[in-house]
């Protein structure tokens, strides 16, 4: 079984190792030199009204990519990147530095990218999935191209609005039941516990996205290479942003940057301009303002506005797997519900949560895929989509060496679907569109009901 117990936040954070939690008094960013910040925008708002900004990221990328102090460049933010991956001190993914860590990885780049060509107003530009569904065509030709398996996207892989809208915390909170960890509060961010299960953004759009492109972008460790890296990071970026809302909003105020050695940590990035690192806090990095840029709306043109028939920001296909993509369950189990007034609980609209916990996934070295989760009625047979709720989509990002992690999923509107009379419910785990074969072992499900 996977020990994944509540841990003191100050032993967490000490985890990252030495160079990570040394305060550097010059690392200071400072205030942007720019009077006005950087607009980061929609890789095809770019393509259709902002020609000359395309450009120059493009020209920035390409003289990064070809000259030798650039390519240096280029394959260090890799390398930095594959260092805080499937490490045992230091590892970015499934902690709560996952999203300020890779928010300084963007604005290190975009640094780096300025220098290139001595431009300072070269921004990096975001994928918007569903606008399109599809790769833009800026990210299929010289110098943004890069070797990828797949260059459409299907609505599941990038299903981002259940994640917004399933967390209210920044931190998630793990407690032990009759021997297992469960999931009580989801986390957006991530869980003070290592190592944590995904964040609610980390699974999906995030890691079916880096599945579906595959080669470099297929693995975890490696994936900077292709370009598209820094507009599918830069989008979740943006969404950690709206998710947040407000300056003062109540999800803000759930973010730990009270916490002393949360916002005190340091990482080191390549830095161009001088061939060496440079260091960022990560709070340094709590606020786009300070660090220069802002973001558009999907299709906010040249004067602000939202064009007619321009797709907005939201999820508007349907999430679910088509059936003919699905093969045969690699997990399937039964979940122990926590409460035995479950059918009560959960059937009154808002009065309760159900958190799903899947603990213990073991995931071989090399192997990963997107797989979708579904709960499931027993005594109606074995699994099948006709007769499942579906809950979500996971994806389960490769890496080079064996892993074994936790998921967490909202499961109230799923469960209400069934008849809870054991006081236990079936729960599978699909692939979806999986060509490769991909073996997975599991430790054990459980269900917490959270009153509201």
């Amino acid at each position: 079984m996977m020990q994944m117990v509540e841990v003191d936040r100050r032993a967490v954070l000490a985890g990252f190792g030495v160079g990570a939690v040394a305060v550097a008094a010059n690392a200071r960013i400072g205030a942007p030199s720019a009077p006005h910040p950087r607009v980061r925008r929609e890789i095809r708002d770019l393509e259709r009204w902002f020609p000359d900004d395309l450009n120059r990221l493009k020209n920035a990328v390409a003289e990064m990519r070809k000259s030798r102090a650039g390519a240096m460049a280029w394959d260090k933010n890799a390398e930095i990147h594959s260092r805080r991956c499937g490490v045992p001190s230091g590892e970015i993914h499934r902690t709560l530095h996952f999203l300020p860590w890779h928010r300084a990885f963007l604005w290190a780049t975009e640094r780096n990218l300025q220098h290139a060509i001595g431009d300072e107003t070269v921004s990096l530009a975001y994928w918007h999935w569903p606008v399109l569904g599809a790769v833009p065509a800026s990210f299929r030709a010289t110098p943004l191209a890069h070797d990828r398996t797949r260059l459409d996207l299907f609505a599941h892989e990038y299903a981002f609005q259940s994640a917004m809208d399933s967390a209210e915390h920044y931190v998630g909170k793990i407690e032990e039941r009759e021997g297992w960890p469960v999931v009580t509060q989801l986390g957006f961010g991530g869980y003070d516990v290592v190592p944590g299960p995904l964040s609610v953004l980390e699974g999906t759009p995030h890691g079916s996205v880096h599945n579906a492109l595959g080669k470099d972008m297929g693995n975890i460790k490696w994936s900077p290479r292709d370009p598209l890296f820094f507009g599918h990071h830069a989008n979740l970026d943006r969404m950690w942003e709206t998710w947040r809302g407000a300056s003062h909003s109540a999800r803000r105020r759930t973010e730990p940057w009270q916490d002393r050695l949360f916002a005190e940590t340091v990482f080191e990035f390549f830095d161009l301009a001088t061939g060496k690192t440079r260091n960022l806090r990560v709070a340094e990095v709590s606020e786009t303002a300070a660090l220069g840029y802002r973001y558009a709306l999907p299709g906010e043109g040249v004067d602000g506005g939202q064009p007619v028939g321009t797709s907005t920001s939201g999820q508007n296909q349907n999430e679910v797997p088509d059936p003919a993509l699905l093969g045969v369950p690699l997990a399937s189990g039964d979940a122990r519900i926590g409460l035995p007034t479950v059918a009560v609980s959960i059937a009154e609209e808002g009065k309760a949560k159900a958190i799903l916990t899947v603990q213990g996934i073991q995931i071989p070295a090399n192997q990963g895929g997107t797989v979708a989760i579904y709960l499931f009625d027993r005594k109606h047979g074995a699994f099948s989509p006709r007769r499942a709720a579906f809950v979500g989509t996971i994806g389960l990002v490769q890496q080079d060496t064996a892993t074994e992690i936790a998921i967490a999923l909202d499961v109230t509107t799923a469960l209400r679907q069934f008849p809870i009379e054991s006081g236990r419910i079936g729960v599978a785990i699909v692939p979806v569109g999986q060509d490769d074969a991909l073996s997975l072992a599991v430790s054990g499900y459980a269900i917490e009901i959270v009153p509201q």
